[in-house]
């Protein structure tokens, strides 16, 4: 019984060995066999390291992530949003690129659409002049302009206004009016039907001589700033 015993204890450990040994056999592309190297304590200590390295560096991109856009900021408006901080523009010829993205309509400002977002340009003239404001070019292909007078939002007076410089064919917009020098104008831009985008504004002297095409002495030229 004892010799029993032994055999079987003998034929378990060679099972057992056996099963070691093939679990450590690999097949190549081949069909050759070869006896896969047991990894050392270094090899699965580095194996570790590493998968803890790239854990902490996905990580820390993840934080990058949300650093960069936290979920919890509002976007922020154009800062000549507000008719108060109207962008200031000078001289008689120039251009000035713009947005109107985020844009919006402040309490007392003179309607025109339902969500419209609007941004504002003030402009004094250098001396009398017949001056051309338009916008072209850019995102924002569908525009609106109007020109007023006045120092605050609740007491603008309208001077002129344009939706479309050709009906069906241009949608950008053009206004001329007759500059009285040192008078400050307010231009008011912003897209039809609540659109928003890039744009460029251009203003410069009307190809006709001011004091031939409008008369300074009539309601255009007379309109004081309230």
């Amino acid at each position: 019984m004892k010799y029993e015993g032994y055999i079987k204890h003998k034929i378990s450990f060679g099972l057992l060995s056996l099963f070691t040994l093939c679990a450590g056999v690999l097949t190549s592309a081949s069909g050759q066999t070869s006896l896969a190297a047991r990894p050392s304590a270094a090899d699965i200590s580095n194996a570790v390291s590493g998968r803890d390295a790239i854990a902490r560096r996905e990580a820390a991109t993840e934080s990058m992530k949300a650093e960069q856009y936290p979920s919890n900021v509002t976007a922020l408006a154009p800062s000549n949003d507000l008719f108060q901080n109207a962008e200031v523009i000078s001289g008689s010829s120039s251009v000035i690129g713009g947005t109107n993205v985020d844009a919006d309509i402040e309490p007392g400002e003179p309607q025109s659409c339902a969500g419209c977002k609007t941004v504002w340009y003030r402009w004094t003239a250098p001396a009398d002049l017949s001056m051309t404001f338009e916008t072209y070019g850019g995102q924002l292909t569908d525009t609106v302009l109007d020109v007023y007078m006045g120092k605050t939002v609740s007491s603008l007076k309208m001077l002129v206004a344009n939706d479309n410089i050709t009906p069906n064919t241009n949608s950008h917009s053009r206004v001329t009016f007759a500059a009285t020098a040192g008078t400050t104008y307010n231009i008011r831009l912003y897209g039809s039907n609540g659109v928003a985008g890039t744009f460029n504004l251009r203003w410069e002297i009307n190809g006709a001589d001011s004091w031939k095409q409008f008369n300074f002495d009539g309601a255009a030229g007379s309109m004081a700033s309230d």
